[in-house]
């Protein structure tokens, strides 16, 4: 999803160079794959502290 998004972009940016687009590309995934693993280890520690009472 995330790569054919960056290519429709590239299409229409053609001013921006690959380097910097493949970095925001990078970018967008990693806050991505952060933004999950935020939200499941806080699920994980609100099971563990239910649990703990």
């Amino acid at each position: 999803m995330t790569i054919v998004a960056c290519r429709g972009l590239f299409k229409k940016e053609r001013l921006v160079s690959k380097n910097m687009f493949l970095f925001h590309c990078v970018g967008v995934v990693l806050s991505v794959i952060e933004a999950i693993g935020l939200f499941y280890l806080s699920s994980w520690l609100l099971n563990k502290a239910v649990e703990a009472k």
